[in-house]
């Protein structure tokens, strides 16, 4: 039996116990000054800043500030503090100058979200650190939207109409808005807040934004118009460009949280919403680099995750160790992840993937991962450890929760060298299905689209609905079973235009193929594989193929025009093992079929009964001596022998076949150029005509 069987991705979950601005050691000015707008213009002593209500305006529940400049060295501080009445505590930077922040943030008012706005842009240093009761929100927009009327305008001051209307839109005046940029720095908002860093191009290097079962809102944008955070995530408005997003982690050791006795000591992700449950991950922009960034949207607890909202006009990258995981450790339902974008691409080891935790002896499933890729998604590649570039949902060791499903819409899938589609449930719970919609499908250099069970549930299906399905070099799509009872999934492809299976990878460890298995150690049956297209191509060792050790062999339905069979290429479903399980039936209908150099169809067993075969079509070719060469129900036992019933007339072309000689032709003449162009100061007219025919070479007249 061909080798199926890949890696685990058990080792790839934490582990538990556009403008460039340089952050310099210390800065010309680094201060807190009022512009004067809200009150007086003066600077603010420092080094531990105190910025009282008095210094601004209080409108119902906002307390509003202006600052001149708004920047914090190592070691100082900025303190907001005012009347429990506030609410919102509103801070915007008028002056023109990056605010560099490399000090604490802090609020003193129980529950006051804080908001600070500076269309310049925004940097946060290795030191910075927030120490608020409510949200923060940090944004290079040139104005706030309060309510329907209200305005709190960091561009023209002189614009403001403030009221008592809580913050709705982050709006945006200048066609290139300011960047933010995260530097080392570990920005932290309590349980259940929100977390926001929008603006312009927004670059994270080794820092951390956590807000625990709470929310994170990451947008980039390029152009005038408006951010409205809304409960289902973030709209942009009337934006006609979009910025970049640039996630890149390269220190080691990550940051911890103690997550008590139940988990001890986790690392956090670059972005983490992790928590009880409830934590949500939106981002929205133009493109999205990650190179090694982890982010996670996991739940601890008995309440749901809240997954993770992707939503970019261009491409999205993940390249190296980057990964994006929203799983489940407890009770509470793993969140959904759902990527919409222009180009998704996974390198080097890349993942992203719902998960029902290993460990986890509770009742909550994997969240459901969809893809929405309007030009092409490519997974290709491993890392250095052998883990292969994926997307996944999985159901690992010791988990009781079904996986969650797989879904990807793109008009080209490209997934090669190692990398994968996968579905694993390893523990009590189902398997989740993985649905393929592609008018194009290249699986090549051992590549793989796979679903496979080790407990007692079954494994997830497959569909793959596309034009073209191409299995080259290696490429697979298989439903496996093993070690356990649970029942391999069925395998299903729909193709408009044709299926193409051939050759092994380079390493020849993979044969090219689509596969329903049932291995050694497993006592569930195979799945079931259905092929409906025009054409099917079976090529160089190519197969689909139904086997099992043990248990009996999958059904194989095949509803294609046109068959072809070549070069040691096979269509079987069998029982390879001692057991007294049959082999599974096959059945083709079809026009024509075309079987040749040592392809064949088979339905055999060793102690039980052969599989039947059957095969409906106008023309059966093929270049055996006798039919029971390509047809084979056979059993190792006398009188078990499957039946084949062949209703086709056979042309056997055996003998006939001749190997024609390799003889180049000498195309020199005829790649010459009919006519070349020649400088004169006069030019001629040219009148296309129709004739007959054209002539038999270049230097040839049409006469």
């Amino acid at each position: 039996m061909p080798d199926t069987r890949r890696k685990l991705p058990i080792g790839r979950y934490r582990a538990v116990g556009g403008l460039a601005l340089t952050l310099y050691a210390s800065y010309i000015a680094a201060q807190v000054t009022l512009d004067g707008t809200l009150g007086r213009a003066e600077p603010l002593a420092g080094p531990n800043y105190a910025i009282t209500a008095d210094r601004g305006q209080q409108v119902g529940g906002n307390l509003f500030h202006s600052f001149q400049t708004f920047s914090l060295q190592q070691g100082e501080s900025a303190t907001f503090s005012g009347p429990a009445s506030v609410n919102n505590i509103i801070g915007r930077v008028t002056g023109g100058q990056v605010s560099h922040i490399d000090g604490v943030v802090r609020s003193t008012i129980p529950g006051a979200n804080l908001y600070l706005l500076n269309p310049a842009g925004i940097l946060f240093g290795e030191n910075a650190r927030l120490e608020v009761f409510g949200a923060f929100h940090a944004s290079t927009a040139g104005y706030l939207r309060l309510g329907d009327n209200g305005r709190f305008d960091a561009v023209h001051p002189d614009h403001s109409v403030l009221t008592v209307a809580p913050v709705e839109a982050f709006g945006f005046l200048d066609p290139t808005p300011g960047p933010i940029t995260v530097q080392g720095s570990r920005l932290q908002v309590p349980d259940g807040q929100t977390l926001s860093l929008l603006g312009g191009d927004l670059t994270v290097t080794n820092g951390t934004l956590y807000a625990s079962a709470g929310r994170l809102n990451l947008a980039t944008v390029g152009s005038a118009g408006e951010i409205v955070p809304t409960a289902q995530g973030l709209e942009l408005r009337g934006f006609d460009q979009r910025g970049t997003f640039t996630l890149t982690h390269t220190a080691t050791p990550r940051p911890t949280v103690d997550l008590g006795a139940s988990f001890g000591l986790v690392e956090l992700g670059d972005l983490d919403v992790s928590g009880a449950g409830g934590g949500a991950i939106f981002i929205r922009g133009g493109q999205w680099l990650n190179q090694n960034g982890w982010v996670f949207a996991d739940t601890y607890g008995s309440q749901s995750g809240g997954g993770m909202d992707v939503a970019l006009g261009g491409e999205m990258r993940l390249t190296g160790d980057a990964r994006l995981t929203a799983a489940t450790l407890h009770t509470g339902q793993a969140g959904d992840i759902t990527l919409d974008v222009g180009t998704l691409r996974l390198d080097e080891g890349a993942f992203i993937s719902t998960a029902a935790w290993f460990d986890n002896l509770q009742d909550g499933g994997g969240g459901d991962l969809t893809v929405n890729a309007r030009d092409a998604v490519v997974i290709s590649g491993a890392n250095s450890r052998g883990e292969p570039s994926a997307l996944s949902a999985d159901a690992l060791d010791h988990s009781k929760g079904d996986a969650g499903s797989i879904r990807v819409t793109t008009p080209v899938l490209v997934i090669q060298q190692g990398g994968a589609i996968q579905s694993t449930a390893l523990g009590l719970g189902a398997g989740g299905d993985i649905t393929l919609q592609a008018e194009t499908v290249l699986v090549q250099s051992g590549g793989y689209v796979s679903t496979s069970t080790s407990g007692p549930q079954e494994a997830g299906a497959i569909v793959v609905e596309t034009g073209t399905l191409a299995l080259t070099s290696g490429g697979q799509i298989a439903t496996t079973t093993q070690l356990s009872a649970g029942q391999g999934g069925d395998l299903r492809v729909n193709a408009r235009e044709a299926v193409i299976i051939t050759g092994v990878s380079a390493e020849g460890g993979f044969v090219s193929g689509i596969y329903a298995s049932a291995l050694s150690e497993a006592t569930g049956n195979a799945g079931a594989i259905q092929v409906v297209a025009p054409q099917l191509t079976l090529d160089h060792f190519g197969q689909i193929t139904g086997e099992a050790e043990q248990t009996s062999g999958g059904v194989i339905t095949l509803q294609v025009d046109h068959i072809k069979l070549l070069n040691n290429s096979q269509i079987t479903s069998s029982v390879q093992g001692n057991d007294r399980s049959d082999g599974g039936n096959v059945t083709l209908n079809s026009v024509n079929i075309v079987a040749l150099n040592g392809s064949k169809i088979t339905a055999q067993a060793k102690q039980g009964r052969g599989g039947n075969i059957l095969v409906n079509a106008n023309v059966f070719l093929h270049d055996a001596a006798n039919t029971a060469d390509i047809l084979n129900a056979s059993s190792k036992v006398a009188g078990n022998d499957g039946v084949v019933e062949l209703n086709a007339p056979e042309i056997d072309v055996s003998g006939n076949l001749t190997a024609l000689p390799i003889r180049y032709l000498d195309l020199a003449s005829r790649l010459a150029e009919h006519c070349d162009l020649v400088e004169y100061d006069e030019r001629s007219s040219l009148i296309v005509k129709r004739y007959q025919s054209l002539p038999r070479a270049p230097d040839q007249s049409l006469s």
